[in-house]
């Protein structure tokens, strides 16, 4: 029976489970919009609680289960809806606690410059969790979307015009 590929029947689909790639994975699906928010946030200094978020979405993935095998006799993952959530709560400093902040010692950035280099940090507890997250304040020359290496994209474009 090598070889042969064949589309299983609906009564053998209850206890389906794809080994590789087939279909879509509704959990994988939600990593991925979570991973961008949280990307998003970070970018604006904010603390993310993706902890929150990933546990509302785990009882909604629960209650959409028990619905569609209720519905079709088995759990058809493709039939997973993911639920319509508002982000801002898991960002909103409302929404947490601040711990602590203070300065850290920056050795990789030290080392570069020749010079000690610190960043400032705050530590946000998001309220109803046991739930750190630690937010990295740039320092002076940082790299972030209109620098690059430190050195803003102007000052580059100088530079090299200048190397002739």
């Amino acid at each position: 029976m090598v070889g042969i590929i064949r589309t299983p029947t609906k009564e053998e689909r209850k206890d389906f489970i794809p080994l590789a790639g087939g279909g879509r994975i509704p959990e994988r699906e939600f990593q991925d919009i979570l991973s961008l928010k949280k990307l998003e946030a970070q970018k604006k200094g904010l603390p993310f609680c993706d902890k929150a978020a990933f546990d509302m979405w785990k009882d909604h993935y629960a209650d959409e289960v028990k619905r569609i095998v209720r519905e079709f006799g088995f759990a058809d993952l493709t039939k997973v809806k993911q639920p319509k959530m508002d982000w801002s709560i898991y960002c909103n400093l409302d929404n947490f606690e601040l711990v602590g902040e203070g300065e850290e010692y920056d050795a990789m950035e030290s080392k570069k410059k020749g010079k000690p280099t610190f960043f400032q940090w705050k530590k946000y507890k998001y309220k109803g969790y046991n739930y750190h997250n630690t937010v990295m304040e740039p320092y002076p020359g940082a790299w972030n979307e209109n620098t690059m290496s430190g050195v803003s994209n102007n000052k580059q474009k100088e530079t090299k015009g200048n190397k002739k």
